[in-house]
Parts: structure tokens; sequence; C-alpha cells
């Protein structure tokens, strides 16, 4: 027989060898464009895997409604974030309580009554991404601590009368997470005041646990995970490019921060959020900073979500409050 040899798969390898391509060289590229196909694949599921740990909530909690607390919008370089006010009292001590993830300022005014009963100026504030306060395309908690700390600098340049000698913290939450960091990075700040004492109410403390979190909701494979770790510290710092967070482990107590002044920890007995891991890891270094009053209180009937109002909780923060005030 004669003629040119028709290959199974069909005309196309036929075609092929008419011009003299030698079969393995079809094949070879065949699966190299696969291989490039799958890499393409892989590549866009990963950097969409680490944008979305870079997410922000998905709903707001609604802006404070009241006219004790006066709204404060603040203009920084990364946008509005708002701050409210409760009324000025000449020569007090200030207080500035920070909600948690996807909570708002107006789950802490419960909290804040201890602060405001005890005559301090209180600031809530609305975290970026946050109630009323404008969004971070890239949500980080590092962002959220150079809004904040832009934000009390220029609120104390308009009414420096509201920050007094001494400066109480309230972190919940995530807002604990952000009270560590910005005690770090104090030397921000450009406030009169000196920190006087932090409450720490079921406070995460380190963010290896949400990264190992993030990865079980994504379903992200075990052999995908340092590939993740590696795109989100990339992003991370391009979004920060000052920061001193260079691993995971930096983004964890005591390098992301730590306090040294006297601390109470409130924590949920049952913390169906964070577990026990992170109070654990903030009594673990206080107990090694022994020059430091810790008190801690492990409270039953405290949840670590909608304990907006907390009988229990308001009376340990007015005790605390009134031995570091008297």
């Amino acid at each position: 027989m004669s003629g040119t040899p028709i290959a199974p798969h069909g005309r196309e390898i036929g075609f092929f060898a008419t011009l003299g391509v030698p079969l393995s060289l079809v094949f070879g590229i065949g699966a190299l464009l696969g291989v490039l196909v799958l890499y393409l694949l892989w590549l866009l599921y990963i950097t969409t895997m680490a944008r979305l740990s870079f997410r922000a909530p998905s709903k707001r909690k609604l802006p404070i409604e009241d006219a004790f607390w006066q709204a404060v919008d603040v203009s920084t370089r990364l946008g509005e974030i708002r701050f409210y006010r409760s009324p000025t009292r000449p020569n007090a001590d200030t207080a500035i309580l920070v909600h948690g993830w996807s909570s708002g300022a107006t789950r802490m005014t419960g909290r804040a009554k201890a602060f405001t009963d005890a005559g301090l100026n209180t600031i809530l504030v609305d975290l970026p991404s946050h109630g009323a306060s404008a969004s971070l395309r890239f949500w980080s908690a590092e962002g959220s601590v150079s809004m904040l700390i832009e934000g009390l600098n220029r609120l104390n340049q308009q009414s420096a009368d509201h920050f007094g000698k001494r400066l109480f913290y309230f972190g919940h939450s995530m807002g604990g997470f952000v009270g560590l960091r910005l005690s770090k990075r104090r030397g921000e700040l450009d406030l009169d005041g000196v920190w006087s004492g932090w409450v720490m109410e079921s406070p995460m403390t380190g963010y290896s646990e949400i990264f190992d979190e993030t990865c079980r909701l994504l379903r992200l494979p075990q052999l995908f995970r340092w590939s993740l770790e590696t795109r989100v510290l990339r992003k991370f710092r391009a979004l920060n490019p000052h920061s001193d967070v260079r691993c995971l482990g930096d983004a964890d107590m005591p390098v992301w921060g730590t306090l040294t002044e006297p601390t109470l920890l409130l924590q949920a007995a049952n913390d169906e959020r964070l577990g026990n891991t992170h109070h654990e890891r903030l009594v673990g270094e206080m107990k090694r900073s022994t020059s430091v009053p810790f008190e801690a209180h492990m409270l039953d009937t405290l949840t670590h979500s909608g304990a907006h109002d907390h009988a229990e909780r308001h009376a340990l923060v007015a005790s605390w409050l009134t031995a570091q005030t008297s």
C-alpha cells in the first residue's frame, strides 16, 4: 500500500506527519500546554485564596444613634474613620474602646458604661470596613491600626481637651489584637497622656490560628499551604511596607505586641469563637512579665459574642478601674 499513513487518532496527526513533524514533538507540546493550563489555574486559585485572606466583613453594624455619643468623622490617608465621644469632662482621664471583627462601636456602649460612670472621657471607634468608617479594599489589622493611630492623632488636634493625662484601653476579641499592636506602636501616637491600663475581653492574641482557620474554611489542601502563606505575607508587606511582620509568628503575641501596664483579662469560660489558645497565650506572656500587675477572670456567664450588657463584667471593670485611678 502507498500514500501517507493516517494515524489512528485522526487526520491532524497525519497532517503533522506530512510536514515532517515528529509525533513525539506533537505530544510533547500538548503535554507542555496541559501543564501550563494547570499551572495558570493553580495560580488563579492560590491568588484568589490569598485575596480572600484580606476580606472585610460582608455586613456592617449600624452606627450609634444616641445623643449621648457625639459622632466625629476624621479623615486619614486611608479614608475616614468614625469616632464617638462622650461629653467632655475637663481634666478627666480617657478611655478608648475598640470592638471585635464584624461588630461595631454600637456593641461597645454597654461596655463603656463602667468608664463613663467613673467620669472618664470615653471614645468609641468603628474600625475600617465596620460601622460608619470607610472601607479598606484589602483589610488587615495592621492597616486598621495605622488608620486608628492617624485618626486618634487628628482627633486630638481637634479636641485636645478630651484626652487626659492617663489613657485606658478596652479591646474585645479583634479589638484586643488591635490593642496589642497599638501598645507596640505607641510611639506613633501624638497624645499627651500615658498608657495606664488595659482591659482585654476574650481577646485575639495571634494570627497563626486565624490563618489555620482560613485554610480550613477555604478547604485548602495541605500541599498549597506554604504557597498561600508566602503570598499572604507578600501582600501584607505590600499593603504595610513599614511593618516589621516578616512571618506568621511575628503576628502573634509577644512579637506583635505586649502590655507593660496594669492589665485586666475578662475571658468567656466557654469561648465558642476563639477557644483557649488566645487567652492562654496572653496569660503566659503576662506571667513572664512579673513586674506588670495582671488580673484575670474566667466568667461562666460570659459568651464571646452577644454580651453587650453583662453585670458581672461591668462590676469587675468598675472595681479594677477604681483601683487604677484612686
